[in-house]
């Protein structure tokens, strides 16, 4: 019987930083909802369903006509079979199929269809590939017409092993506004890191991972959920997660677990639902008159968790700690920042640069201004602050693992080291976050080092995501996992699509993008760009900094990214409404509130 230990999860605030498993089994999927969804195809050009007016209902068959195609976009696995239900009246069914990069179409089918019919096509060939599959009506008579009242894709899927060993218990930290890129481990050549380096030695570290969002409110909600934005409602400042959502606070809680949480963004606060199971509760209240840095910072709050367990916590216990130095304003302390200073600028030059940027973040003046008026000068210096941020966070996220170690718990804690999104700095024109879901604002770093550092020192190149921390931490607890949650346990047989593509959302102010994030491409699509260039693809690979569409080389990927955002995003579900005057007065404090 696994025994539960501590999990202590540790989230600091950095928001900066860059950056249903089914194995070994048969999936039937219906394809009926994606078809009513589905490009619509007539006179050799396709559009997307919603601009092609498609009068097929919400629910029911549909309905292909000589004037209207269909095209599919799926991912296959092992042994990959399409089985649809058609109904017609002498009518001809051709139905294609294209793999990505290959750039040749191959006729799978092609008969006439006279009454009702099964008809079962093996794609055998293109199995492990992402393909299109193309469902048009031929025949001379106007107004033919098939009626596919089903459609289903059978197919096995690949028994890939889990990414993490099973372990006992677990331990994590979120750190806001922390680019993986600013991190060592991740390749920084800076030294920013050098406890979390030392920490990553010992532990597990995903190469990939991706926020759910690119600030605070609907990554953190999904940190805690399992759920993505538009699944557990905390999608705006407005909404708060839904009450029906569930936390790993009140899972750990309802059996037996010593909860407590340490916050010092509103962000993450319980106004938004973010404290609830937690038994012990701190928020600290951020404070711009009085500290020039706004949020309380590390050292503060390593005092006030050392209290906490100096009382002994029960075992097992979740300790959720949330610190938010790298955010701006970027105020390190001298010794911080010194290791970075090509030249030391005055303390008039950084409040004066300090002013003028701070009218670029959100909710401000020119708030999301592109190109963004600061120089090179200006951005070397403000990234020089960015990376002081970051080692004072990084001395303190080492003095919580020292704290750990002094009372004899490290070893039996798994602790989770991950950020809530992270930083733009000019890659794309701006400066700060929450306006774009580009490689800067959201790849971050995840790092997890398992009871006794089983596994110490590997690293996982597979797309991860936000919304596995929960289900892996329930699932290395012992703790049943929700069917109906979107993450996935690290600890779980693989999927083919669910551990290989992630999903983010930004919904702030005048921004609303969505995002389907796989290892070597990403599409974003941008609702405020004109409708024929919403979606736009990046070779990850060949273009890491995400600068070159690559769409129009790659239109059959372009498709499946495409279909994929309209799936995976679904219906938005906001939480309740919080009307709070304090509230309204917190956001326009720290800049989400325009004044």
């Amino acid at each position: 019987m696994l025994r539960p230990a501590r999990l202590c999860l540790a989230v600091l605030s950095w928001s900066s930083l860059a950056h249903g498993s089914t194995g070994g089994a048969t999936l039937a999927r219906d394809l009926l909802p994606l078809l009513r969804e589905a490009d619509i195809c007539a006179h050799g050009r396709c559009a997307p369903a919603g601009r092609a007016e498609p009068t097929d209902s919400a629910e029911g068959p549909v309905t292909l006509r000589a004037d209207a195609g269909r095209d599919l976009y799926l991912r296959l696995g092992d042994r990959p079979e399409v089985e649809l239900e058609v109904e017609a009246v002498r009518a001809t069914l051709h139905v294609e199929i294209e793999a990505d990069g290959s750039g040749e179409r191959q006729r799978v089918y092609d008969a006439l269809v006279a009454g009702h019919r099964t008809i079962r096509i093996a794609l055998d060939a293109l199995a492990g590939h992402i393909a299109r599959l193309a469902l048009r009506v031929a025949t001379p008579e106007a107004g033919a017409q098939i009626v596919l009242s089903g459609a289903v894709l059978r197919d096995a899927l690949p028994a890939d092993p889990p990414l993490l060993a099973r372990f006992a218990g677990a331990d994590g930290r979120v750190i806001d506004t922390l680019r993986a890129d600013h991190v060592g481990c991740y390749g920084y050549r800076r030294p920013t890191t050098p406890r979390i380096d030392e920490f990553a030695r010992s532990a597990v570290r995903f190469g990939r991972a991706v926020a759910q969002s690119s600030w605070t409110l609907p990554a953190v909600a999904s940190i805690l959920t399992g759920l993505y934005p538009l699944h557990h409602g905390a999608v705006d400042p407005d909404h708060a997660i839904r009450p029906d959502v569930a936390t790993l606070a009140g899972v750990l809680a309802a059996r037996g677990w010593t909860t407590a949480g340490f916050v010092t963004n509103y962000l993450g606060s319980d106004v938004y639902g973010l404290g609830r199971g937690f038994q012990t509760y701190r928020f600290y209240r951020e404070q711009g008159a009085r500290r020039r840095a706004v949020y309380l910072r590390s050292d503060a709050v390593l005092r006030r968790v050392e209290h906490w367990l100096e009382r002994g916590p029960r075992n097992p216990f979740l300790l959720y700690v949330h610190v938010t130095d790298p955010h701006f304003p970027y105020v390190p302390p001298p010794r911080s920042v010194r290791p970075f200073w090509t030249g030391p600028p005055s303390p008039a030059e950084i409040d004066t640069l300090t002013d003028r940027v701070r009218m670029l973040h959100n909710g401000q003046a020119d708030w999301g201004t592109r190109p963004a008026p600061v120089s090179p000068h200006d951005i070397a210096l403000l990234g020089d602050l960015y990376d002081g941020e970051i080692r004072f966070a990084d001395e303190y996220f080492g003095r919580l693992l020292d704290a750990l170690q002094k009372r004899g718990l490290l070893d039996t804690t798994v602790v989770v080291l991950t950020s809530d999104h992270g930083e733009e700095f000019l890659e794309h024109g701006g400066v700060g976050h929450g306006q774009t879901l580009h490689a800067e604002v959201v790849n971050v770093p995840m790092i997890i080092r398992l009871a006794g550092a089983v596994g110490g020192g590997t690293q996982v190149d597979r797309t991860v995501q936000q919304i596995d921390v929960l289900p892996t931490i329930l699932d290395a607890s012992g703790v049943p996992v929700p069917p109906d949650l979107d993450g996935l346990s690290w600890l779980a047989p693989q999927g083919p699509v669910t551990s290989t593509e992630a999903f983010a959302t930004v919904r702030l102010g005048p921004f609303d993008q969505q995002a389907v994030v796989a290892d070597s491409w990403k599409a974003i699509r941008d609702f405020d760009a004109p409708p024929g260039s919403r979606v736009r693809l990046f070779d990850t690979r060949t273009d890491p900094g995400e600068l070159h569409d690559a769409g129009a080389t790659a239109p059959l990927l372009l498709g499946y990214a495409r279909a994929r955002l309209r799936e995976v995003a679904g219906p938005l579900r906001p939480g309740p409404v919080v009307p709070d005057n304090d509230r309204l007065d917190r956001l326009r404090a720290l800049g989400y509130v325009a004044e």
